[in-house]
């Protein structure tokens, strides 16, 4: 990559900043960004991590299953568990390819735009999976472990990158920094939850369900990203404040890992309301129903009384 700057780090976001980062022009062709995305994730490491070792461990789960079950397998069950477990772990891996392939296209296309904050997002999006062999790798040697534990996590990156993300900026610069990444992140996710609802689920190896269901499924993952999003900001923004840039990228890392336990609070909360008020409107109903029924009986004894009252009337004048 270039090491010219393209302009003031204020070109770089979209509210003003006092201290932004500076970004390297990144001097990447769509071609070049989908070739070395590509080849990041299709190495001998990724296949073993993302698709190999996940269908070891399903098979022999299973297997262990069958065995606590009988005494002997047939050797037709355990080719059917291997097939079923390469069929899974397939439609998994293949997700994830999808939604970086979408990622992939969305930063061919901010690229072409060649403007700074276009720039940035696809500079931000590049390096970031390199940054965590970086500081895992810290954390390693911090540990006395072995550094090379570290590659597991994602790609090496080059010392200039790690240099533009240890710049010193404020708080809101990180924060805006993160959000340009989850944006993408969240739309391509969302572009690949909206065609897994449109194909069919025995496709995707998942359970037989409606179309309406698989709809409401996917608003509900739409907010859970949506929550992913707001904690990752937040956290890389609270953590650049309080800790700098180590701060920015495990703040990050944690604001990601508590966004599940907010999203199951706010929606417990939220089915709570929802369950109060329909208790409300339910006791308002009847009381309503018990006081129109009472209004209802007096509205009868009053009929039936003065009929009562005539009659004797007429009794006492019959006895006079």
């Amino acid at each position: 990559m270039s090491s010219t700057l393209l302009a003031t780090a204020n070109q770089f976001y979209l509210l003003q900043q006092k201290k932004g980062r500076s970004f390297p022009h990144h001097g990447f062709t769509p071609r070049a960004i989908a070739a070395k995305r590509f080849a990041e994730n299709t190495t001998t490491l990724s296949l073993s991590v993302g698709f190999f070792l996940p269908t070891m461990t399903q098979v022999h789960q299973q297997l262990e299953q069958l065995t606590v079950e009988r005494d002997d397998i047939p050797m037709e069950k355990v080719v059917t568990t291997v097939v079923e477990a390469i069929k899974d772990n397939l439609v998994l891996f293949g997700d994830k390819l999808a939604r970086l392939a979408v990622q992939t296209v969305i930063a061919c296309g901010l690229a072409k735009k060649n403007k700074p904050y276009m720039n940035s997002v696809v500079y931000l999006w590049n390096v970031y999976p390199g940054l965590h062999d970086h500081y895992v790798g810290e954390t390693l040697r911090y540990l006395r472990l072995p550094r090379f534990l570290s590659s597991l996590f994602g790609p090496h990156a080059l010392k200039s990158d790690v240099d533009v993300f240890m710049q010193d900026i404020s708080a809101a610069a990180a924060a805006e920094d993160s959000m340009k990444r989850a944006v993408l992140d969240m739309v391509a996710d969302s572009v690949v939850d909206m065609v897994r609802v449109l194909l069919p689920p025995w496709l995707l190896r998942g359970p037989a369900l409606s179309f309406k269901r698989r709809l409401k499924l996917f608003g509900h993952d739409i907010l859970m990203r949506f929550t992913v999003a707001v904690t990752k900001v937040t956290g890389a923004g609270v953590g650049r404040a309080i800790a700098g840039h180590r701060g920015e990228y495990w703040g990050e890392i944690i604001g990601v890992a508590t966004a599940s336990f907010l999203f199951e609070r706010i929606s417990a909360m939220f089915l709570d309301y929802k369950r109060a008020g329909r208790i409300g409107s339910k006791s308002e109903v009847e009381r309503g129903r018990s006081r129109s029924h009472s209004h209802g009986k007096d509205d009868v004894k009053g009929l039936t009384s003065k009929p009562q009252k005539t009659g004797e009337r007429g009794r006492r004048e019959g006895r006079r």
